[in-house]
């Protein structure tokens, strides 16, 4: 709380979750949010959607139905529909189970391609709009529109524990 209300600091996460589900956990005044590996971000004098990846919306409802159906005779693992993706988490699932999960995850990105990618992360396959964005884009894209609107050059820290957080370390080398 203290950092995010100190002078002269902006804060943001990024995170695979949807937007609205980092909010809730949040809960913190004037921070900037990213949502979908940063495929949608508000804040402080910040708005971002990826239309690209906004067009892929109905194609990801309907992916989401499919996969928890092909899914739904295996046990723990669970389908999680997002705004800009559908999550299959396979942490619980039965070790027999996983080349089933993993087939049926592919088959299903198959028939939607090219519009669709995987993005595996801990115990996690994500598919999500095959666009040219990532978690490292979307760090670039806060830190300069912070500065811009801050007048400041800003000292970047990066926290991340999953793969799909290497974007952002890789796109900040150097620079945070």
């Amino acid at each position: 709380m203290r950092l995010a209300t100190a002078p002269g600091v902006g804060l943001a996460v990024i995170s695979g979750r949807d937007l609205t589900d980092i909010k809730t956990r949040t809960d913190l005044p004037d921070i900037i949010h990213a949502g979908c590996h940063g495929l949608v971000i508000e804040g402080p004098s910040m708005g971002f959607t990826h239309l690209q990846a906004a067009e892929c919306r109905q194609i990801l409802k309907g992916l989401a139905t499919d996969l928890t159906e092909r899914l739904s005779g295996l046990r723990g693992v669970e389908v999680e529909p997002k705004e800009f993706g559908v999550a299959v988490h396979y942490r619980r699932a039965y070790p027999s189970d996983l080349a089933e999960v993993f087939f049926q995850v592919e088959e299903a990105r198959e028939a939607h391609a090219p519009h669709l990618t995987t993005r595996p992360g801990k115990k996690v396959l994500e598919l999500v709009p095959n666009v040219p964005w990532n978690k490292g884009e979307c760090a670039l894209r806060i830190r300069d529109r912070w500065a811009r609107t801050q007048s400041l050059d800003p000292a970047v820290v990066y926290l991340g524990d999953d793969e799909t957080d290497e974007s952002a370390i890789q796109a900040l080398r150097g620079q945070a």
